[in-house]
Parts: structure tokens; sequence; C-alpha cells
């Protein structure tokens, strides 16, 4: 008898003995999972920052460039009266790239009607991609905002996402008609991505 009640006393204490080792197995492999989750999302994190910190550069650089050269007696007119030549001699393609760091200018109505410049081509200007168009354009430009105010966002583009920043043209006293705006754009292509890929170790 004795030995009966002690294999069925033991048997309460053997099944708390498998559930205390099954939940300390379970209870590992969650610890394990979080931490590793964890470190996941830090790391996600650490990536995120760093990307959006160089993004910010960049867009500082672009509208740095954008806000000086908006407000400008050549650059105005060269919008306004759709000068290709004066825009080519205010803006040298050479410049745009070497100083800005930029892919493409262009000035534009509030109709979002390009009027001059595009994007980097040697020497010259091409036409913008086929999806930047008027509405996207007029969308980039506050034009009735004070001389020197931007407007950034990243737009996608065909394979390539473009860094933008669009301002209202004045002269340099500030004044001028509400009517014209200049956008600058910095493309993130494949070599640009490369160049921050390296940048960010990523």
């Amino acid at each position: 008898m004795r030995r009966r009640l002690t294999l069925n006393s033991s048997v309460p204490l053997v099944l708390a003995m498998l559930v205390v080792a099954i939940g300390a197995i379970v209870g590992q492999r969650l610890i394990a999972g979080r931490a590793f989750g964890s470190l996941e999302a830090s790391t996600v994190a650490d990536d995120a920052h760093r990307i959006a910190l160089v993004v910010d550069y960049e867009t500082k650089l672009l509208s740095g460039y954008g806000a000086t050269n908006s407000i400008w007696d050549d650059s105005y007119d060269a919008v306004a009266t759709a000068n290709k030549a004066d825009f080519l001699a205010a803006f040298p393609p050479s410049d745009l790239k070497g100083i800005g760091d930029a892919d493409a200018a262009v000035g534009i109505d509030r109709q979002g009607n390009v009027l001059v410049g595009g994007l980097v081509d040697g020497d010259a200007y091409a036409p913008l991609p086929a999806a930047l168009g008027a509405d996207q354009l007029t969308s980039l430009v506050k034009f009735d905002a004070d001389a020197g105010a931007g407007t950034c966002a990243i737009l996608p583009v065909d394979d390539a996402p473009y860094l933008s920043c669009g301002f209202p043209a004045r002269r340099s006293d500030s004044t001028g008609s509400h009517d014209f705006g200049l956008v600058f754009f910095r493309s993130f292509d494949e070599a640009a991505m490369t160049r921050l890929s390296k940048t960010t170790g990523l």
C-alpha cells in the first residue's frame, strides 16, 4: 500500500516537473526570440535613422542652393520671360551639378508649364521625365509664399526617386509676380545610391 501510495503521490510531482521543464524550455525560446526580435528591431531603427540623416543632409544642400538662387534678378527674369539662353547663363549645368549637387532645374508658371530648364544633359538641358507633369510641378511650389520659402519632397519617378525643392521665383528685393517658380531636383539614381551606401555603410 505504501508503494502504491508513493507511486500515486509521485504522479502529480512528475507532471508538475514536466510542466516546469516544458515551461522553462518554452520560456527560454520566447526570451531568445524576443531578444533576437529586439536586436533586429534595434538594427532596423538604427539603419532608418542613418538613412534619415543622409536624406536630411541632401535636402538641406538642395534647399539651401535653391533658396539662394530663387531670389535673384537674373533667374527671375529668365523664368518670367521664358528666356532659355538667359536661364542657361544663370544656371550653367556644370554649376548646378558641381555647386548645388542638383540634377535638374526648371522655371515654371502657376499652371505647371515648364518655361525653361530641365534635366542636366552635358552643357545643356533635356526635358524632364514624363512623370514630372504639370500637376506634380505645381504642387512643389507655394507661389504666394515668402521669398526663399521652399517646399521639399521625395517623388517616385520611373526607376529613380527624386528629391525636389520648389520655391517662388522673386527678384533680389523679393518683388516680382507670384506666377512663377523654380524647382530643383536631385536624383537618387544608381550612382547616387552607391555613393550614399558608402557614406552610410548600408
